[in-house]
C-alpha cells in the first residue's frame, strides 16, 4: 500500500495568531475559495493622500491540472523592507529586472486556506503587516466583484468599499 504524501508546497508555513491576522487570513481564504482571480492593494494614508504599500495578485486557472500564481509588488519605498530569506524559504522568486516584484506558483489545486497562508505570509515578509493599512479587492467582472464584496463586507469586519479600513 502506498502512502499519500502531501507536497511540501501545500503545507501552511506560518501561524497567524492575532485577531487581526486571523480575520485577514480567513477573508483571503474565502476570496480564494471563489476560484476568481483578483488583486488586492494595501495602502497607508499620508498627508499627500494614499501611498501604495503592496499589491498582491492571485491568478487561478480552472483547467486541469491547474495552478495558482501569487504575485506581490512592493510599493516605492517599501521594497527594502523585504525579508528576502523568508520569502525565498516560502517559494517566492524575485524578478531580477524588477526588485519589488515577487512570484510564487503553486501547481495543482492547492486548498484555499493553503494559498491564503502563502499570500498573507508573503505580504507580511515583503512589507510587514500594519493594522492601519487600508485595502481594496478587485476582479475583472462586475459579477465577480459582487461576490468578492459580499465576502469582504461580511462578519465582524466593516470595510469601506473603496479603501477598506477594517473596523473590528
Amino acid at each position: 500500500m502506498t502512502k499519500k504524501n502531501v507536497p511540501k508546497a501545500w503545507l501552511p508555513i506560518d501561524k497567524f495568531e492575532t485577531p487581526e491576522e486571523t480575520r485577514f487570513l480567513d477573508m483571503f481564504t474565502e476570496l480564494i475559495a471563489t476560484g476568481l482571480s483578483f488583486s488586492t492593494r494595501f495602502l497607508l494614508k499620508s498627508e499627500a493622500g494614499y501611498k501604495l504599500i503592496v499589491e498582491a495578485r492571485i491568478t487561478q486557472t480552472s483547467y486541469s491540472p491547474g495552478e495558482v500564481d501569487i504575485i506581490l509588488f512592493a510599493g516605492n519605498g517599501y521594497r527594502d523592507l523585504a525579508s528576502v530569506d523568508e520569502l525565498n524559504a516560502r517559494g517566492y522568486k524575485a524578478n531580477s529586472s524588477q526588485p519589488n516584484y515577487w512570484k510564487r506558483t503553486m501547481p495543482g489545486t492547492p486548498a484555499a486556506h493553503i494559498v491564503a497562508n502563502y499570500l498573507f505570509s508573503g505580504i507580511k515578509h515583503l512589507v510587514g503587516f500594519n493594522t492601519k493599512m487600508m485595502f481594496s479587492v478587485s476582479t475583472a467582472t462586475n459579477q465577480g466583484q459582487k461576490v468578492l464584496d459580499l465576502i469582504v463586507n461580511k462578519g465582524d469586519m466593516t470595510v469601506d468599499r473603496d479603501w477598506g479600513i477594517i473596523t473590528l
